[in-house]
């Protein structure tokens, strides 16, 4: 990944207007920690603290607000899809973590199988969640179009 050019695209954030999560923000600052390996955007409303190596797939849900009456126009139910999507997009990636260092773990040490089925069973469990909500909100997507 091209961090040089994501943390580019970062700086040329501040000082402009951004839609993230239904709201309007103006970013103040962002800030940089290549020791801890994240980096903060600091806007008018909050601040956001990531991984460097999410930059790319977060700024892809931050909309330049060049016309303020397009972002009025925009439905609450589009605006929660960004931010439980990009919250799924962020819980994936850890899982998928997860379960790669568990078959790294039980490849140098078999005795931590049992750990790493407990380990699956409860990432099992989260991916059931999220299928129910998905379900759930295809179900209020089709019945706002009737």
């Amino acid at each position: 990944m091209n961090n040089k050019k994501n943390i580019e695209e970062l700086e040329s954030m501040i000082g402009k207007t951004f839609q993230y999560a239904g709201q309007i923000h103006f970013v103040k600052n962002v800030k940089m920690d290549e020791v801890n390996d994240k980096y903060t955007i600091i806007t008018n409303l909050s601040s956001f603290d990531r991984k460097l190596e999410s930059i790319k797939s977060f700024l892809e849900y931050w909309k330049p607000t060049s016309n303020i009456s397009e972002l009025v126009q925009e439905t609450d139910k589009n605006q929660q899809l960004t931010v439980l999507m990009e919250q799924d997009n962020d819980l994936s990636k850890k899982l998928i973590d997860t379960l790669t260092d568990n078959i790294e773990r039980v490849k140098e040490n078999p005795d931590y199988i049992p750990q790493a089925q407990t380990i699956n069973n409860s990432v099992n469990s989260i991916v059931g969640v999220t299928k129910m909500r998905l379900d759930l909100l295809k179900y209020l997507q089709s019945g706002a179009k009737r």
